[in-house]
C-alpha cells in the first residue's frame, strides 16, 4: 500500500497505480478505500476489466445492485470479456434467477471460451436447481477435465448422482473428494 501511494504522488493519472492500491486495500478489507481507487481508475481510463473490478469491489461490500451494473457496464463496453458474464452470473445464481445465471454461463463459455472448472460447475448448479440433471451431470464431467483434484466438483456430483439416485457412483465420488480432502467431516458423513 505505502509503495503504491508513493508511486501516485511521483506519477499522476497511472492507473494501475490506483487498480493495485484498490486491490491491496481489497485484501486489507478496506472496502471504502478500495472503491476510491478503483474509483480513481476508472476516472482516467474506463475498461471493461475496470468495472469488473469495482463490481467485485462492490460484491464485497454487500452492494449487489451497483455490483451488477458495473458488470453491465463491462459487457457492453466489451461484450466478449467473459469475466463480466461470469460475475454477473453469480449474482443471478444468489438471487435464484438460474435462467438468467445459465445464459451469461453459456455465453462466457460459448462466446468468450471462459472454460474453467468454475464456469463449468456454476452452470452445473444452476442447471440442477432449473431440474436438468442430466446436464448438470455433464457439466460436472466437463468441470473435472480442467481439475481433476477438486474436492467440491467430486461433491457435487456425488449430490447430484444421489439425487439421481445412482448410489454407488455417488458413494464413488464422495470417496474420492474424500481421498482429496481427508479432514473434511462432512464429506464422511455424506458419504
Amino acid at each position: 500500500w505505502d509503495q503504491f501511494t508513493t508511486a501516485s504522488q511521483l506519477t499522476k493519472n497511472f492507473v494501475p497505480i490506483y487498480e493495485g492500491r484498490s486491490v491491496v486495500c481489497l485484501q486489507m478489507s478496506n472496502t471504502d478505500a478500495a472503491l476510491k481507487d478503483i474509483n480513481q481508475a476508472i476516472g482516467i481510463a474506463k475498461s471493461a476489466e475496470l468495472f469488473v473490478n469495482r463490481g467485485v469491489v462492490h460484491q464485497f461490500m454487500g452492494d449487489n445492485i451497483n455490483a451488477m451494473r458495473d458488470y453491465q457496464a463491462a459487457i457492453l463496453m466489451d461484450p466478449d470479456y467473459g469475466l463480466a458474464y461470469f460475475n454477473s452470473a453469480n449474482i443471478l445464481l444468489l438471487h435464484r434467477q438460474y435462467n438468467q445465471a445459465i445464459d451469461n454461463l453459456n455465453t462466457a463459455i460459448d462466446k468468450c471460451y471462459m472454460k474453467d472448472e468454475s464456469t463449468y460447475q456454476n452452470r452445473a448448479i444452476a442447471k440442477a436447481f432449473n431440474d436438468d440433471a442430466s446436464g448438470a451431470f455433464r457439466d460436472l464431467c466437463e468441470a473435472l477435465k480442467y481439475d481433476k483434484y477438486s474436492t467440491h466438483i467430486y461433491m457435487n456430483r456425488a449430490l447430484l448422482l444421489y439425487k439421481m439416485e445412482n448410489f454407488k457412483l455417488a458413494e464413488k465420488d464422495l470417496t474420492t473428494a474424500i481421498s482429496l480432502s481427508p479432514n473434511d467431516a462432512l464429506l464422511f458423513e455424506l458419504r
